[in-house]
């Protein structure tokens, strides 16, 4: 059996070799941080801030809630597309683009239309005009995978 037989290295090749390493390592970590941008805003409807609203990514798995105050931070690049959801509220998308990336976002989100049907209540019956959030949130993921 043979057996391999390996030279240490010379204290100024390892100090070169470590250098290199650290130095592709950041070019690759800075080139992938280049375009990314904090961005920051509230949330709210007609009472006012909406907290635990979903500021999500979209075609991403990147998100994040409001706080309490309604308040958001997210990191994003330009061309991304930002959707708001909150139960009960129609979901709203944007896009970021060079002009908007660095406003401060304050989105007022809208009731969804739900109609109840009150004639019969033992059916409990709920008419849409639209889909509910949550199926559009489904619709979202769909697409992301195909």
């Amino acid at each position: 059996m043979k057996t391999l037989n390996f030279r240490p290295l010379k204290k100024s090749n390892l100090f070169l070799l470590i250098i290199s390493f650290l130095f592709i390592s950041n070019i690759g970590y800075s080139q992938e941080n280049k375009n990314e941008i904090t961005l920051k805003g509230i949330v709210y409807d007609e009472d006012g801030p909406l907290p635990s609203a979903s500021v999500i990514i979209k075609n991403t798995t990147t998100d994040t809630e409001t706080d309490f105050d309604g308040q958001f931070t997210i990191k994003v690049s330009v061309g991304d597309t930002i959707i708001f959801s909150y139960v009960g509220y129609d979901y709203q998308e944007y896009l970021i683009t060079e002009k908007n990336k660095n406003n401060y976002f304050k989105i007022e989100m809208k009731a969804d239309n739900i109609i109840i049907c009150l004639d019969d209540l033992s059916s409990n019956q709920i008419y849409q005009s639209k889909p509910s959030i949550f199926q559009r949130i489904k619709n979202i993921f769909k697409k992301k995978e195909n």
